[in-house]
């Protein structure tokens, strides 16, 4: 019997699929950095508090990556935030990532991150900061 109405999966485990897309994560550089701010200026709103590059090491071709994508994530571990007084519970942050496929004048081209931290009534935050970049297949 035939996939005609899409796809099959048979008792032995054989299968058939029509106009199928594979894709999967694949994480090709994962770091962790100390990051310490002890004295930032509380914002009420949610805005963009400080950023930082981080050097991945993950080698590119220069003008060659056209075709590639990649996507990264962070997020902070055993974290210590202080508030702004009064402010508590309405204290949020949180983080974002850019991806920055980076050439230079000589040697190795490489993809570096810039790393946001969002953040609202927040006067200090420290702890380790995890990233993982990931190419898109």
């Amino acid at each position: 019997q035939s996939a005609n109405a899409g796809w099959i999966i048979r008792q032995d485990g054989s299968a058939e699929f029509k106009g199928v897309v594979l894709s999967r994560q694949l994480a090709v550089a994962t770091g962790t950095l100390a990051f310490n701010r002890p004295s930032l200026s509380p914002t009420p709103g949610y805005e963009e508090i400080t950023s930082i590059i981080v050097p991945t090491g993950y080698d590119i071709q220069p003008w060659e990556n056209v075709g590639e994508t990649f996507v990264a994530t962070a997020g902070i571990t055993n974290a210590s935030v202080s508030a702004q007084s009064g402010a508590p519970p309405d204290v949020d942050w949180g983080w974002s990532t850019e991806v920055i496929a980076n050439t230079n004048w000589s040697g190795t081209a490489r993809i570096l991150l810039k790393i946001t931290l969002h953040a609202k009534n927040v006067v200090a935050i420290s702890g380790t900061l995890r990233w993982r970049l990931y190419k898109v297949t």
